[in-house]
């Protein structure tokens, strides 16, 4: 909790058991002085502001001590002129402490309703809260236990498509071997033919050479006996 407050034309922010230094209060030590230009009080995050002050609200403290700050130099010339002016000062100051603030009872009976209202506005938005999170938690196991079910029919329907297709290939596989056996028996036929063309077109060979050989035999034998003759 904190006050702001007017005193010899300056402005403090104050708490209770502070020290301040402030201007010079007329006073003797440990009397009690009364702070009536009350700016604005902040209360438990709440901010009071006046316009420009706060009605019936004070803060109260206690004069420590008076005392003068420390010295400063006024020197003061003109130039040309052989004019000089030399003087200390020292501002003199009240030490208070802040014992209490006092707030505007109008203000804080204000502060209290308008608490309990938020308050009961928090109780009413928690309850709705509750009230949706259980509907969305419904709503997500419903949609949980869809997908659940989802998941498992596509699941079901890929294996069978998996069983499917090994069967297709099996098949597939079956065909491809008994074409290739035929394919096989077909070469394997193909080359016994060729075989035994070959082997028949050398047997002609050697006929037509045998053939050959007794023809040029015979033209010689009978060339011989005409020779023989003559």
């Amino acid at each position: 909790m904190y006050a702001i407050i007017e005193t010899g034309g300056k402005q403090y922010k104050v708490q209770e058991g502070e020290l301040i230094f402030i201007e010079k209060l007329i006073g003797e030590e440990g009397d009690t002085v009364t702070f009536d230009k009350v700016l604005a009080i902040s209360n438990e995050g709440s901010l009071n502001v006046g316009n420009p002050l706060l009605s019936d609200a004070t803060v109260t403290a206690k004069i420590v001590k008076h005392g003068k700050d420390k010295k400063i130099i006024v020197f003061k010339y003109k130039a040309k002129k052989g004019y000089r002016r030399k003087q200390g000062h020292r501002q003199p100051y009240t030490k208070v402490e802040i014992e209490f603030i006092n707030e505007d009872m109008k203000m804080m009976k204000a502060k209290k309703a308008a608490k309990s209202k938020e308050t009961a506005d928090e109780i009413s938005e928690e309850t709705t809260d509750a009230n949706i999170e259980e509907t969305a938690v419904e709503n997500i196991e419903e949609t949980t236990a869809k997908k659940t079910k989802k998941t498992t029919v596509s699941k079901s329907k890929k294996v069978k498509t998996e069983v499917e297709s090994e069967k297709a290939k099996t098949v597939v596989e079956g065909k491809k071997a008994k074409t290739e056996a035929k394919s096989e028996e077909v070469k394997t036929e193909v080359e016994s033919k060729k075989a035994k063309t070959e082997a028949k077109s050398e047997k002609a060979k050697t006929e037509v050479k045998s053939e050959k050989a007794k023809t040029t035999a015979k033209s010689k034998k009978e060339t011989a006996e005409v020779k023989a003759e003559e």
